[in-house]
């Protein structure tokens, strides 16, 4: 995924990116939870950081 190289897209120079890597096995509504729970938690600090989500966590870097 190229959105979470840190070195092709600097997080400090973007708005926030949040890179969601639930398997395509997995139904929709895992996938919405997902995006919304990461979203819900990481909040404003997204903020020039780059989010990595995947089910049941979620890593900030940047």
């Amino acid at each position: 995924m190229d959105f979470s190289n840190i070195l092709k897209f600097p997080p400090s120079e973007n708005h926030g990116i949040l890179v969601v890597r639930v398997p395509d096995s997995e139904p929709i509504n895992v996938f919405n939870r997902e995006v919304l729970n990461a979203v819900r938690e990481v909040g404003e600090n997204l903020m020039h950081h780059l989010a990595i989500v995947e089910i049941g966590k979620v890593r900030l870097r940047g």
